[in-house]
């Protein structure tokens, strides 16, 4: 499957790659074939960078799944003005991980804000602060409450939602992308048992980052 947001990038090169093709198989000019050759590789990089592969999320009540891919880069204890006291991580993706995101656990959107800012690398700590981001707020069963944080990076500038205030998630279900390689902080109840580390690597919808016990 393809992200939606890819499909307005792919037709184009779709139609320049054939066009570029057809063009080398008519004409035997050296820079066609090179042509041919860049316009299909770039076509073959947009559609595995836009995949969108279907998951499906354990909706057991205890746990909460990773909101993206990537690699874990802080985890810190924290007091959070919707959590509270709390436990946030951070996630680091590259361009190589899937980037579109997910709802760590089922729950409404009760807030959801854009801060402008910067474009530093995302791997940067000073990133989750500095940088352009969205954070939306999810209440979850209960009293649970989560902060999901899509930040910009370097070369991902454009962070796309797919739900407004009001949405009611699934555990897993895609709450947006962020193109390029940047970065999901997640804030988590301080009650929530953490179970990840520094520097392992997390997939959307399925590790399982934290258990209520």
């Amino acid at each position: 499957m393809i992200a939606k947001q890819g499909h307005k990038i792919l037709i184009p090169l779709l139609a320049l790659a054939i066009l570029s093709v057809i063009l080398m198989l008519l004409f035997p000019f050296v820079f066609l074939k090179y042509l041919a050759v860049a316009t299909s590789s770039l076509l073959l990089f947009t559609i595995w960078f836009f995949r969108d592969p279907e998951r499906d999320s354990d909706q057991d009540r205890a746990i909460v799944v990773s909101p993206a891919d990537g690699r874990v880069v802080a985890y810190d204890e924290v007091v959070d003005s919707f959590v509270g006291n709390a436990k946030k991580i951070s996630i680091f993706m590259s361009i190589f991980n899937v980037h579109v995101n997910r709802a760590p656990d089922g729950g409404e959107i009760v807030s959801d804000e854009h801060t402008a800012g910067k474009f530093m690398s995302a791997y940067n700590p000073a990133a989750s602060f500095e940088n352009e981001r969205r954070r939306i707020n999810i209440q979850g069963e209960g009293d649970r409450r989560y902060g999901v944080i899509q930040i910009a990076g370097l070369i991902a500038r454009r962070i796309i939602p797919y739900h407004t205030i009001g949405a009611k998630l699934k555990k897993g279900e895609r709450i947006g992308m962020i193109s390029f390689g940047s970065k999901v902080d997640i804030v988590l109840p301080a009650d929530i048992v953490v179970q990840i580390k520094i520097n392992q690597k997390l997939k959307a919808g399925k590790t399982v980052i934290g258990i209520y016990k």
